[in-house]
């Protein structure tokens, strides 16, 4: 909602880990040097899989991992 006022996260490389969207959804969002994943996985397993928010958060390996064995 920061986002749709204009207030975007720093600019920092870094990634934020939420809970599932409402309906169980998960996502990868990437601003400008952040990310943003919604999930149902632990912080530990997403940043095992190494995104940043420089790009890496919508790599097609890293939402192949997001999307789980059965997409």
């Amino acid at each position: 909602m920061d986002a749709a006022d204009n207030r975007f996260p720093p600019v920092d490389g870094r990634v934020t880990v939420l809970p599932p969207l409402p309906g169980g959804l998960e996502c990868s969002v990437a601003f400008a040097g952040h990310a943003v994943v919604a999930t149902a996985m632990t912080e530990q397993v997403v940043y095992a899989q190494g995104p940043d928010g420089f790009g890496e958060s919508l790599s097609a390996d890293f939402l192949r991992h997001l999307a789980g064995p059965k997409g």
